[in-house]
């Protein structure tokens, strides 16, 4: 998948966008609060608008829906399939980003259960929260993308955040962008990832350990 994305990125001009704080922390805020969520999440998006740091983030050729299902191996040769997302130039992360949620929902479940009972929300959780080894790949896979894009490691949380906020909004160029169960899936799993932040295994990763702003799950 790595060398697929840079063979890929490479064959298209790179443009650059900075990643603002206050406009992703803006669009979280109409997404996510509401008079049921508690204050906990309104305090842990006023942090993250204060330590936040602007990012430059690279725009390229991407895929849109690139999943374990659209990759066809064949010896040590990958192929790749379903291009109705387009080649279009779109934020460097979003295909790491779906990539490895997909990854982790098509999985096998340790405990062999159908990934139709068990939720797609259950396969985002896999890859992004908690101390399981399919969640420590998935953190040290997506550090490892964010350091060959020479972005700094330590924007990886803010950069993933900001990603999802994009796809739940339909703003990045994928397959169906602004398919409204698309959209609702992201930003569950934002609402998901936010109130359980504690245990995300990017933090783990970066050595940040849990954070003292976000909700309990």
């Amino acid at each position: 998948m790595s060398h697929f994305l840079e063979t890929l990125r490479a064959s298209a001009a790179v443009e650059r966008v900075v990643v603002q704080p206050d406009i992703v922390v803006d669009t979280l805020e109409s997404l996510l609060v509401d008079q049921n969520e508690g204050p906990m999440l309104p305090q842990q998006l006023a942090a993250f608008r204060r330590d936040w740091p602007s990012v430059e983030l690279p725009v390229m050729a991407g895929h849109g829906d690139l999943s374990p299902g659209n990759i066809l191996m064949h010896d040590d040769r990958a192929d790749v399939i379903d291009w109705e997302g387009g080649t279009y130039r779109r934020p460097a992360l979003v295909d790491i980003v779906v990539f490895l949620y997909r990854y982790a929902l098509a999985h096998p479940d340790p405990l062999s259960v159908p990934r139709r009972t068990r939720g797609r929300l259950a396969g985002f959780r896999r890859a992004f929260l908690g101390d399981g080894w399919l969640a420590r790949l998935s953190a040290a896979s997506y550090c490892r993308e964010i350091t060959k894009l020479n972005i700094p490691v330590q924007a990886a949380d803010f950069l993933l955040i900001a990603t999802m906020a994009d796809l739940a909004t339909g703003a990045s160029v994928t397959h169906r962008p602004t398919l409204p169960r698309s959209r609702r899936f992201w930003t569950n799993a934002l609402r998901t990832y936010l109130r359980q932040h504690d245990s995300s295994s990017l933090l783990r990763e970066l050595g940040q350990g849990p954070t003292t702003v976000a909700g309990s799950p």
